[in-house]
C-alpha cells in the first residue's frame, strides 16, 4: 500500500529546522512519500540528504529520492513576480513552492517540467499471458 504523507505550510513553518528533518526522516522510515507544502532550502536540502546518508548507511537502506519545484523556477507573468517581489521583502525566508520525498525503495522516478511533476512509484509491468501449447 502506498502512503503520502502531506505537511502542510503552516505546520512545517513552525517547526525548527532540526524538527523538519527528523518528521521528515521518521515518516520516510515508515515507508512513506512526504509532500511539503513548501520549497525546501539550499542548507535544508544539504542537511536532509546528510542526515539519510548516514542513518541509511548504518540501517543497510538503499536512501531517498527528493525533488523540489521552487516556483522561482516556473514561468511567471509580470503581477506573479511582483506579487513574490512583495512576499519575499516580508517574509525572505518563506520559499514558495513544494517538495517531495520517500524512500527510494518505492520512488523509481520522479520527472519534473514547469507544467507538472510525475512521481514513478514502480515497474508498470503487465503479467505475462500463457501461451497455448500448439498440438
Amino acid at each position: 500500500m502506498l502512503t503520502l504523507q502531506f505537511i502542510p505550510a503552516a505546520e512545517y513553518d513552525q517547526l525548527s529546522q532540526q524538527t523538519r528533518i527528523q518528521r521528515i526522516l521518521d515518516d520516510v522510515r515508515q515507508e512513506k512519500i512526504v509532500i511539503i507544502d513548501r520549497a525546501l532550502t539550499p542548507q535544508e536540502r544539504i542537511e536532509l540528504i546528510r542526515l539519510a546518508l548516514e542513518e541509511y548507511d548504518l540501517e543497510g537502506q538503499r536512501g531517498i529520492e527528493i525533488e523540489v519545484w521552487d516556483q522561482q523556477l516556473g514561468e511567471k507573468n509580470l503581477l506573479r513576480s511582483l506579487r513574490e517581489k512583495l512576499a519575499k521583502l516580508i517574509l525572505p525566508e518563506i520559499r514558495i513552492g513544494f517538495t517531495i520525498i520517500g524512500p527510494a525503495t518505492l520512488i523509481k522516478e520522479i520527472k519534473k517540467d514547469p507544467e507538472k511533476v510525475e512521481l514513478i512509484t514502480g515497474s508498470m509491468q503487465k503479467k505475462p499471458r500463457k501461451r497455448k501449447k500448439r498440438a
